[in-house]
This record gives C-alpha cells, sequence and structure tokens, in this order.
C-alpha cells in the first residue's frame, strides 16, 4: 500500500487512470479503494460537510447528489445508507468514463433504487448540463492535471445549489 501511495506522490499514473481497463485488475483496484475508504475513514469528508449542511435541511425534499469519478459505487452506497438511517430522501448519480467500471458499479448497487450510474466525463462542456445539490469528488481529482482541477471545479461550482465536497490526496 505504501508504494501505491508513493507512486501516487510522484505522478506516477495508476492502472484505474486507463479509461480502456477492465477485468480482474480494475475490480482488485476498486475492491483495494474501497478498502481504503472504510479503513482510513475516506467516507468522513463527506458524511462531515453534509452534516454540517444537508443533514441540517428539512427533510420533506428530495435532495440530489452527483458522485464524479464514482468507481466502485462504495461512497455512493454508504451515502444512501446514511442518508436513509437519518430520514433524509436522496437521489443519488454517479459518473464515471470507464464503461467496464460503470457496469461494476451499476450491479453493486442494483438494489437501491436511489442510486443510478451513468457514463461520462465530467471534462467533456455539455457533462453539466443539470444541477445537483452537492457535487462530490471524492479521491477523484488526483487523477489529472491542475488545470483540468481548475477547469472541473469552476464547472461545478457553477452547478451546485449546496456544497461542492473535494476530498483526496
Amino acid at each position: 500500500m505504501l508504494k501505491k501511495f508513493q507512486n501516487r506522490l510522484s505522478g506516477v499514473k495508476e492502472a484505474i487512470d486507463d479509461f480502456g481497463l477492465a477485468g480482474n485488475e480494475l475490480i482488485t483496484n476498486l475492491e483495494e479503494i474501497e478498502g481504503y475508504n472504510k479503513v482510513l475513514g475516506g467516507y468522513n469528508a463527506l458524511l462531515s460537510a453534509l452534516n454540517q449542511t444537508l443533514f441540517k435541511s428539512s427533510k420533506n425534499k428530495e435532495y440530489t447528489v452527483l458522485d464524479v469519478g464514482c468507481g466502485g459505487a462504495d461512497t455512493m452506497k454508504k451515502l444512501a445508507e446514511v442518508g436513509l438511517k437519518k430520514g433524509y430522501q436522496l437521489k443519488i448519480k454517479g459518473v464515471d468514463a470507464n464503461p467496464f467500471i460503470v457496469e461494476y458499479a451499476q450491479n453493486k448497487t442494483h438494489d437501491h433504487s436511489n442510486i443510478s450510474v451513468i457514463k461520462g466525463n465530467v471534462f467533456d462542456d455539455l457533462f453539466f448540463f443539470e444541477s445537483y445539490d452537492f457535487i462530490s469528488a471524492n479521491l477523484f481529482l488526483h487523477h489529472f492535471s491542475e488545470d483540468d482541477i481548475v477547469t472541473f471545479i469552476k464547472r461545478a461550482v457553477k452547478k451546485t445549489n449546496r456544497a461542492l465536497v473535494i476530498c483526496d490526496l
């Protein structure tokens, strides 16, 4: 694990950065990320932000959440679980550029009627055609250049009604 983290800091690309990657190697990557999120508290930043905003709001409204670079859907499932436990109606959409990941995430969330997963590239000009109450970029932006990150943030801020939550390395 430490070697992978050192590679990330040195700018070495991860296997998951290849949008065409599929199969067992990618599944292993997604399972490792879920394990890191569980063990290292990867959900905490998003849940903390939502505790300060969403979970102080009315429960009589449906709230929309976009999870960019949703990967294996573990963050969306955790958010759905916490929202349900707290009595909130959440409509959660995940987006990923890798079609294999999208199919994997759809399979992992098939029993969650409030979660949908689509294939898309958040850097495409037409991507942000709808607004969301919350946009989450959890362990996502470190995959991109500084210019791409700035572009993403500028676009996301315009399409976020309540909060843009970024948690990254």
